[in-house]
């Protein structure tokens, strides 16, 4: 992006923006908030200064995301072609790729991109990068894909409309997900550490239930709806029960109602 000044009464500072060619972006430092009652077309979050703005088009973006990298090199989340770096797009209204990395979600804002493998990453999750740290397949192989452990206070302004993938509680700032999967996969780092490979559970007394997963959706015999793995099962019962029915979650209180607990058992024919 090529940046110049030009001074008439005052100094005047335009960007050239590879994604709006058409006119130069004028900055604007300071504005009443009154006066911002628009997009940023990058993020695709609320406008504020400082901002580039073309009153023309009525195309803005904030300065953060008009002076963006155009390559980001040796990006953590996307190691395996890291030496090919990831690459600033703006998604078109119907892209065929992947949703976000992170959040999921297919917007028509700035992304980075590497397009052999349809990898992609929303402009605002890309400074979050720094405090990303990796994890090996985790003790209990209950994923196909690596988890990616973050621990940041950035997690809840970057997940706050999800919920534990498991036990189906608002995220913490210690978080594991899936950055390869189409679906939001996340959990609690708690949830994934303290996991037990094998557990006894009042709807099946007969044997233990142990841990498993599996890459299609599984009957769950305890709420009777279809769910995809993990699942804790008996391989001599044929039966399966999704790992957010046999959690703490299966135990209900409702002291206005009754003075003791009640737990989601399985109907017995």
């Amino acid at each position: 992006m090529e940046m110049k000044n030009e001074s008439h009464d005052k100094l005047v500072q335009l960007i050239q923006h590879p994604f709006h060619k058409e006119h130069s972006l004028v900055l604007v430092a300071k504005q009443s908030n009154e006066g911002l009652k628009t997009y940023c077309n990058g993020c695709g979050e609320l406008l504020s200064t400082p901002c580039y703005t073309c009153i023309d088009c009525n195309y803005h973006l904030h300065k953060q995301c008009a002076e963006a990298p155009l390559s980001l090199p040796n990006h953590p989340l996307h190691p395996q072609h890291s030496r090919y770096g990831l690459f600033l797009r703006q998604r078109p209204d119907h892209s065929g790729v992947y949703g976000c990395a992170l959040c999921k979600e297919k917007r028509n804002i700035f992304f980075y991109e590497y397009r052999r493998c349809s990898f992609s990453l929303d402009i605002k999750y890309a400074h979050l990068s720094s405090s990303y740290k990796f994890n090996q397949h985790p003790k209990h192989d209950i994923h196909r894909h690596l988890l990616t452990f973050i621990k940041s206070p950035m997690v809840i302004d970057v997940f706050q409309r999800f919920n534990c993938s498991w036990c189906h509680e608002p995220l913490t700032n210690f978080v594991s997900f899936c950055s390869e999967c189409p679906i939001l996969f996340i959990l609690h780092k708690k949830c994934l550490d303290e996991l037990l490979t094998k557990i006894n559970h009042p709807s099946h007394h007969i044997h233990p239930l142990f841990l498993d997963h599996s890459d299609r959706d599984l009957f769950c015999n305890l709420c009777q709806k279809q769910h995809p793995g993990p699942f804790y099962g008996c391989s001599l019962c044929h039966l399966n029960i999704n790992i957010g029915c046999a959690l703490p979650m299966s135990i209900v209180e409702n002291k206005s109602r009754h003075q003791h607990p009640f737990t989601l058992l399985r109907r017995r024919g």
